[in-house]
C-alpha cells in the first residue's frame, strides 16, 4: 500500500488531486481553507459544505445546498452589521 492510498483510507474526508504539474497528493479540507483563505467562519462552514455537498453520508446534497446558502446569508447579514456600526 502506497502511502497515497493509506492517507486516503486514514480519513473519509481526504482526497486525491493532481496538481497543475501532475503530481498527485492527498489534501483535506483545511488543506484546501490554507491555500484559500476565508477569515469568516461562517464561509469557511460554507466552503467545507460545498467542497463535499452530498458525500458526507448524513444529509443529503439538497440539504447542504440549503445550509450553505444559510451560513453565506449569516455572513451577509453580519457584513450588514459591521457596515451600519462603521457608518455611524
Amino acid at each position: 500500500m502506497t502511502i497515497q492510498e493509506s492517507l486516503l483510507e486514514e480519513n473519509k474526508y481526504n482526497r486525491l488531486i493532481i496538481g497543475l504539474d501532475g503530481v498527485t497528493t492527498v489534501v483535506d479540507v483545511y488543506c484546501i481553507q490554507d491555500a484559500y483563505p476565508v477569515a469568516d467562519p461562517r464561509l469557511q462552514h460554507a466552503q467545507k459544505k460545498a467542497l463535499a455537498a452530498g458525500l458526507r453520508g448524513h444529509k443529503s446534497y439538497r440539504q447542504d445546498l440549503l445550509d450553505i446558502i444559510e451560513s453565506v446569508q449569516k455572513a451577509v447579514e453580519a457584513l450588514d452589521r459591521k457596515e451600519k456600526v462603521c457608518s455611524v
